[in-house]
């Protein structure tokens, strides 16, 4: 009889074989936890995205760096601006509206050599001042601002230039006197459009805070630039951990962008939440740095004259020197045959004026100060409206532009993404067609 078959012995896996289960099975197991993951945000309603989230760390880093805020919009690969030289965006001492960065000085050079040898042409030159909410609408809102404004036959065909004057942390009379140095300089536009309202609180009431002259700049930018070198030893500490978050911020920002992790829920969140500690940290070391040099300003030249009233009286004299402001820049346009137009922009704290969404709740980022100078102070700028046109200043309360749009607009305390931007166009862009003096030829 023959003997049973034995049985045929299974080959051996080769090593290779065994990494590479392992690493399959690695794979599926971070798969499935980074779906899991996607799944559980998205039952919260905090659904990610990697382009959306790659746009908040943006949004995060950039007031560490950029005079104006910055983010990625849907159709954006980069940034809004251009990437800046190293030094670029250096706040420097200015001698007539307290503070540029070299960006803006060199734009400018180039804007007032276009108008020595006639470069404009026949165009119609709006310059948009304000704050940075102004400098991104500038930027976001030009091209449909244009548009709406080319189709009207009293320009006749005439194509529209936007020069984005807006700057951040200004506050009036900070746009007053920059007209005055733009017009002194030889600029020749056709019209001017001011858009502010926020700063003009926010910013006087954070001066208060601080013990400063709410009517001076920003204390914020101010006080560093007007110290001068008398810096003490805790003084560098202070400025050392700023640049240090800052350093750290900006490095992350760039590495973000570049690699691949911002794709995941997981690693993207990740970094958010780095950044926000990274730029907390980096806002913290800043006011208390601003808070020991106006400490042991004797004499004044940091803090400006001592403000005697409460908060009430803060916010009454800021809606004055609001006021006064643009009455004066309607004045000096009228005098030139220019067409004004100021607008009160909206903002986020302003009660009643959006319906809020849990993003636009989980980015804002405002001070206390600014929180409660917003609240008092948008309706006294409201009223305030009627007296800028009882005076013959041509006005647009754009405040509530947003009161029944329930989708997310704003990135932060006051700035607001392109949709925004193209709605608050569509109103100026109207509002101006009412006010616009019949355009002159080539000024």
């Amino acid at each position: 009889m023959s003997s049973p078959a034995s049985p045929v012995s299974a080959k051996p896996w080769s090593l290779r074989a065994k990494l590479g289960l392992q690493l399959l099975l690695i794979l599926l197991a971070a798969f499935s936890v980074e779906g899991g993951y996607r799944l559980f945000l998205l039952a919260r309603g905090e659904g990610y995205g990697a382009r959306s989230a790659r746009a908040r760390l943006v949004e995060l880093a950039s007031p560490m760096r950029d005079p104006l805020p910055q983010t990625l919009e849907p159709a954006d690969a980069t940034p809004a601006h251009p990437a800046q030289a190293p030094g670029q965006e250096r706040l420097i001492l200015h001698p007539f509206y307290a503070f540029e960065n070299a960006l803006s000085i060199q734009s400018l050079e180039n804007e007032l050599f276009g108008f020595r040898h006639g470069e404009y042409g026949d165009e119609y030159k709006i310059a948009v001042i304000g704050g940075s909410v102004a400098g991104i609408f500038g930027v976001r809102g030009s091209e449909k601002l244009c548009a709406l404004l080319e189709a009207d036959p009293r320009l006749a065909g005439r194509k529209v230039h936007v020069f984005g004057h807006g700057r951040g942390s200004f506050k009036q009379p900070q746009q007053l006197n920059l007209v005055n140095y733009l017009l002194a300089s030889g600029g020749r536009y056709d019209a001017i459009i001011n858009l502010d309202g926020f700063n003009e609180v926010a910013l006087s009431g954070h001066n208060l805070w601080e013990g400063a002259s709410p009517i001076y700049p920003s204390v914020f930018r101010w006080a560093h630039l007007a110290q001068g070198a008398k810096l003490e030893a805790a003084d560098l500490d202070l400025l050392s951990s700023a640049w240090s978050a800052r350093r750290e911020g900006l490095e992350l920002a760039q590495l973000s962008l570049a690699d691949g992790r911002m794709h995941s829920a997981i690693l993207g969140r990740a970094r958010l939440r780095r950044m926000d500690r990274i730029r907390a940290r980096w806002a913290q070391a800043q006011e208390s740095y601003g808070k020991r040099l106006l400490e042991r300003d004797a004499d004044f030249s940091m803090r400006g004259p001592r403000f005697e009233g409460d908060h009430e009286a803060m916010l009454a004299a800021v809606v004055v020197g609001w006021v006064e402001s643009s009455r004066s820049l309607q004045a000096l346009c009228d005098a030139r045959g220019m067409s004004y137009l100021h607008v009160l922009q909206p903002t986020l704290h302003d009660k009643g004026s959006k319906p809020l969404t849990p993003q636009e709740l989980a980015s804002d980022n405002a001070h206390q100060s600014w929180i409660e100078a917003v609240g008092r102070g948008y309706p006294m700028l409201r009223a305030a409206g009627a007296s800028l046109r009882a005076a013959q200043v041509n006005f647009l309360d754009a405040s509530m532009i947003f009161k029944d749009t329930p989708q997310t607009l704003y990135f932060d305390a006051c700035h607001f993404r392109a949709p925004g931007v193209v709605m608050l166009a569509e109103q100026v862009a109207a509002r101006f067609l009412e006010v616009m003096r019949e355009p002159a030829r080539a000024r």
